[in-house]
């Protein structure tokens, strides 16, 4: 019996179905270093599955676990949105560039902030082998377990900070032409990324039009400069694209306290050459939505911390954040908030209108009141 054979031997006839989509992958890797003795699902839906493979043998570093992703064809629930599963040859891209120097490895205050390694690609197969960090949890479910109100405000802040610092790091040194030439553009999922949020927008405004009453054209208008218009020169960089707390990994062990706690920014399919307020805004408005819709009151000091370790930013760019935060808050809280109740649905939807406005207008007496206030208490001079 081959190792794949005996690796399918060991699952259930009630997980065959979830880690049928491995069985090749595992036959690709049967004679490289990443042989798996057993397999289980981590993750799976229409975009992506995500495997936890046991190695046969430990790695050199002592692992002895990796995580394989597949990617697959979607089709989005916004009209015209489509992602091909070739999207992991881009991220296989952002990964070895990352590896090799573009991501920064930040050591504060206890917290290191860190990206996963790529191992292996198979491109026929859209299948990307990488680290797996053992004992971790997406922040966004972190935040929303038992576990979050057992940390610190301090501690909370200085997670904000160092992940604010590595992001100032990243921005900064993925701004040059030889990493756009290294990397690309990653013009399909930028497209897809916009249309999405876009739509979301659009559909946003079509359930609650009497906010918009005597604004829309204006509230459109200024949507479609933010996700489609000319980038300012000194926004211009390699972006995550989807950097919200479901992509931002966290050690469990943040619960008790302990030093040595990974954040660690993951899934990156959706990177590309576009504003780093993009991803300032999604971050921003995942946190106001956490904290407002699902009563995590630790997003505060997260935000607050993470203000502090960011860059400062000119008048320009700061309005730019409250647009790109209105625009994350409308296109994915709905979604990623359900389910709503309609008055909590409005809600959302007139404080992502808000900042949009108030942001495009540069109303900073507003904006530096708001929620999302930090940001913008911290001018480039």
């Amino acid at each position: 019996m081959t190792e794949v054979q005996t690796v399918a031997h060991q699952i259930t006839a009630a997980q065959e179905g979830a880690i049928e989509p491995a069985i090749p992958i595992l036959e690709e890797l049967a004679l490289t270093p990443y042989a798996c003795s057993s397999i289980e699902q981590v993750s799976g839906g229409f975009v992506n599955f995500t495997f936890r493979g046991f190695l046969s043998n430990p790695l050199p570093n002592g692992s002895s676990s990796v995580i394989i992703k597949h990617s697959k064809d979607f089709l989005g629930f916004i009209p015209g949105v489509q992602l091909q599963a070739d999207r992991c040859q881009g991220e296989q891209r952002i990964l070895q560039a990352l590896a090799n120097g573009l991501s920064p490895i930040v050591h504060q205050n206890g917290i290191l902030v860190q990206t996963p390694c790529l191992y292996h690609f198979i491109p026929h197969l859209n299948a990307q082998v990488m680290e797996e960090f053992p004992n971790v949890t997406a922040l966004g479910k972190f935040l929303l377990s038992p576990d979050s109100n057992k940390l610190s405000s301090l501690l909370v802040a200085n997670i904000g900070r160092a992940l604010g610092r590595w992001l100032t790091t990243f921005h900064d040194r993925s701004s040059g032409p030889g990493v756009v030439q290294e990397v690309g553009y990653n013009e399909k999922s930028r497209d897809s990324m916009y249309t999405l949020v876009s739509g979301g927008v659009t559909k946003a405004m079509d359930s609650f039009p009497n906010l918009f009453y005597g604004r829309a054209e204006d509230f459109r208008k200024y949507v479609q400069e933010a996700i489609y218009g000319e980038i300012d020169e000194a926004s211009k960089s390699i972006v995550h694209g989807d950097f919200a707390v479901r992509n931002i990994l966290i050690s469990n062990s943040a619960a008790t306290g302990e030093q040595g706690i990974l954040v660690s920014p993951i899934d990156w399919e959706v990177y590309h050459f576009g504003c780093i307020e993009f991803d300032l805004g999604q971050l921003l408005g995942d946190l106001y939505t956490h904290e407002y819709f699902k009563g995590v009151s630790s997003c505060t000091a997260l935000l607050q911390g993470f203000a502090d370790g960011y860059k400062p930013l000119s008048k320009k760019q700061l309005s730019s954040v409250a647009v790109y935060t209105g625009i994350h808050i409308l296109a994915w809280g709905p979604v990623v908030m359900a389910p709503l109740t309609r008055e909590q649905e409005e809600q959302l939807v007139s404080y992502g209108k808000d900042l949009i406005l108030k942001g495009k207008e540069e109303d900073w007496g507003w904006l530096e009141t708001s929620y999302i206030g930090p940001i913008f208490r911290k001018e480039a001079v």
